[in-house]
């Protein structure tokens, strides 16, 4: 969704915090609060400058750091360190 300027909320565990810089082009909350998860969805659909302002960063932060090349580059890298192991 990101990819497509889809403002987006998700919980701060995992990948989503390599991805999503809060504020900035998403929303993060911790997992098991849905009291957090009901103000981020309210703060989306209430705020029409900040759903498109975190929309637009999502997809330009996506498209310039997750592309194809780059995660191929990525996977390199790591090969390389592990077959040098």
């Amino acid at each position: 969704g990101m990819g497509h300027g889809i403002p987006t909320i998700a919980t701060n565990v995992g990948g989503n915090v390599d991805a999503i810089v809060n504020y900035k082009n998403g929303l993060l909350v911790d997992k098991k609060s849905p009291l957090q998860l009901g103000k981020a969805i309210l703060k989306i659909i209430n705020e029409d400058s900040f759903r498109k302002e975190i929309g637009d960063n999502a997809f330009i932060d996506i498209n310039q750091k997750f592309t194809l090349n780059k995660t191929i580059s990525k996977y390199r890298e790591l090969y390389n360190y592990l077959l040098i192991r």
